[in-house]
């Protein structure tokens, strides 16, 4: 099984899997964020995780459309890996006026992991290359086991 968090907002796209309990993004070209066409995207994604028909995947969408399809061919799992925490502590400044949308349905959203006020797609701050080292993951889990002291 395999978990993804999709931004598509504003007609742009970014995504990150969430592998050995961290967020890790892809990059398109170099790029973080990219235009999102539905099947270029899909072709892009089967391409870069090594599609296997028989691999369950999930997805956590943070949109700010109504609906965002994921393929046929692609099998959803049962549950999702990752929680709003875990969001959270790794993906900043979240737009509040972003719609959630999971496959499979039923993912639990925390008011917290969006930001105070209405932000667009560059406020995003995704994980950095450096900030997904396992030094920056150590360090973030201990600020907040402290915080709930």
């Amino acid at each position: 099984m395999r978990d993804f968090l999709v931004f598509y907002i504003e007609d742009q796209i970014s995504i990150c899997e969430f592998k050995e309990g961290r967020f890790i993004k892809y990059k398109n070209n170099g790029e973080d964020k990219w235009t999102f066409d539905y099947k270029q995207f899909w072709h892009w994604w089967k391409d870069r995780v090594e599609f296997v028909s028989d691999t369950k995947f999930s997805f956590v969408v943070l949109t700010d459309k109504e609906e965002f399809k994921i393929q046929d061919d692609i099998a959803i799992a049962e549950n999702i890996s990752f929680t709003a925490s875990d969001i959270k502590r790794d993906i900043k400044d979240i737009p509040s006026n972003l719609n959630l949308i999971s496959y499979p349905v039923g993912f639990k959203e925390d008011e917290d992991m969006f930001a105070k006020e209405e932000c667009d797609m560059d406020d995003i701050k995704l994980p950095s290359e450096d900030e997904n080292g396992y030094l920056a993951i150590y360090y973030n889990k201990k600020t907040e086991e402290h915080k709930k002291k």
